[in-house]
Order: C-alpha cells, then sequence, then structure tokens
C-alpha cells in the first residue's frame, strides 16, 4: 500500500487527533490537539507550525506535531513546560509510523 503524509493546519487536524488519540500508547494532556494548539497560541515565537498525519491507504500511522524554527526541527511545545512531547502513534502502529 502506499503511504500517504500529509500536511494540516491546526483546524484541518483536529477531528482526527481527537480520533486517534485515544488508540495511542500514550496519550497525555501534553500529546492533545487542545493543549498543543493552546501552547502554540501563546507561546510560538516566529517557528513554523508543520503537522503532519501519516497514513498507510486509509489506515492512521500517526500524527507528527512538529515545529520549525530556522534550521531546527523539533517536537512541537517546550520541554520546560511540558511532561511529555511525543508523537501520536497508535498501539502496534510503532514500526510502520517510524519506519515512514
Amino acid at each position: 500500500m502506499t503511504l500517504q503524509v500529509t500536511s494540516h493546519s491546526f483546524s484541518s487536524i483536529q477531528h482526527e487527533w481527537e480520533q486517534l488519540l485515544p488508540l495511542c500508547a500514550v496519550n497525555t494532556l501534553f500529546i492533545t490537539h487542545v493543549w498543543q494548539r493552546l501552547w502554540w497560541e501563546v507561546f510560538n515565537k516566529d517557528q513554523t507550525p508543520i503537522l503532519l498525519t501519516f497514513h498507510q491507504g486509509s489506515e492512521p500511522l500517526g500524527i507528527a506535531p512538529l515545529m520549525r524554527d530556522k534550521h531546527t526541527l523539533a517536537l512541537l511545545g517546550d520541554p520546560d513546560l511540558f511532561d511529555y512531547q511525543d508523537f501520536g502513534i497508535p498501539r502496534n502502529h510503532e514500526a510502520l509510523f517510524f519506519s515512514a
């Protein structure tokens, strides 16, 4: 099957993010759409959000909430404010997600 990677805005990814997160092994407040969007709206400092979804066919493989600051790509958020920073990956899809 074909791998699809799609870039999103916060508003276009909200529904999929909320549907996917309960299927993930890591499911904390800090990786919810609401928390990440709120952090972005209050604390971003001229970074660019890069919100990606990964699918193989119609099966979701995960969400990568990232941000870019000039030449640096990082998980969205601030490690000083977040207890967890992670990708949203459904259980048993980790190998497929990381190989993508």
